[in-house]
């Protein structure tokens, strides 16, 4: 499944849908997983609108994977 991020202004909703789609199954790895994604890609730690929006534009392509991890 290719990452996503949901459309609201906030970071909590974004690290539950991140940390809800990743890929592994101990629920540790998911949370530290989780955390260095969202700070990657938010690292004042503010959810901006242009990240959103460049992540639903390649939603499924390289770009956004290689940019989100």
């Amino acid at each position: 499944m290719p990452p996503t991020i949901p459309e609201p202004n906030d970071l909590h909703t974004a690290r539950h849908a991140i940390r809800a789609n990743l890929q592994t199954s101990a629920k540790e790895t998911r949370r530290r997983h989780s955390d260095y994604i969202i700070y990657r890609m938010f690292p004042d730690g503010t959810a901006d609108y242009p990240m959103q929006h460049f992540a639903k534009y390649f939603e499924g392509r390289r770009e956004l994977r290689d940019s989100a991890f």
